[in-house]
């Protein structure tokens, strides 16, 4: 049998230009999380490479998806 996923649960996050500059509120949107997330990480230093312009943030595409893919685990153990 084969495995499928929601598509709704699993953004095709590829499917962007990877130097297209995004702001928060577009990031949440395209992971299907929050914007509050976003800022919690960048407080926290936790969160992809950002461009602050003022108060202005900018994520390149292609940095937030290599961060994506970073965070990928095999084991709730795993740092």
């Amino acid at each position: 049998m084969e495995t499928t996923h929601d598509d709704t649960l699993f953004p095709d996050i590829t499917a962007f230009d990877p130097e297209e500059y995004v702001n928060t509120k577009q990031v949440a949107e395209r992971t299907l999380t929050s914007y509050s997330s976003w800022a919690k990480r960048r407080m926290s230093g936790e969160g992809p490479a950002f461009i602050k312009i003022g108060r202005t943030v900018r994520y390149r595409w292609g940095d937030v998806v290599c961060w994506l893919e970073g965070q990928l685990r095999s084991s709730t153990s795993e740092y």
